[in-house]
């Protein structure tokens, strides 16, 4: 019987560790489907594109990249219509992360890289708000045509 008692005991303890093992193991693949599904956003497609695009500057943390003949097109922005056209913009790596200065109204800059399959949010996004999602272009490189940042500077002169 003494035997018996340390036998239940041992496998007691043994179903205790298998069955925590197995909830962290289960959490952890749901994490890791989790934040697949996120950042994929149905992956990026094949085809490489070269897109000049000029940033708006909306009241929301919302899609804020369009081109300048789609500016010009839905300028009125009746029913939301230019917000519908915008995209956002995620660096292909962090190097690539356009810096402070850029983002401007009227900046213009050519990016090259692929639209996910998908709409969503770039990569690492963080709002306060609950954006919309929109579609996400990828970019490899970019190259600055026109900055206004030194314009901007004027404003809080």
């Amino acid at each position: 019987c003494p035997y018996f008692v340390s036998f239940i005991t041992h496998l007691t303890s043994y179903v205790v560790l298998i069955m925590k093992t197995l909830v962290a193991v289960l959490v952890l693949l749901i994490g890791m489907l989790a934040s697949c599904k996120n950042d994929n956003k149905g992956g990026v497609r094949e085809e490489i594109l070269t897109l000049e695009l000029t940033p708006i500057i909306w009241a929301c943390d919302c899609a804020n990249w369009t081109t300048k003949a789609i500016l010009a097109e839905f300028s009125e922005n009746i029913n939301d219509t230019l917000a519908k056209q915008c995209v956002y913009v995620e660096p292909a790596n962090k190097e690539l992360t356009l810096p402070d200065t850029l983002g401007y109204n009227n900046d213009l800059i050519r990016f090259t890289g692929s639209f996910y399959r998908d709409a969503g949010l770039p990569k690492g996004y963080e709002s306060y708000e609950e954006p919309d999602k929109a579609k996400v272009f990828k970019y490899t490189s970019y190259e600055v045509l026109e900055s206004h940042y030194s314009n901007s500077e004027l404003l809080y002169e």
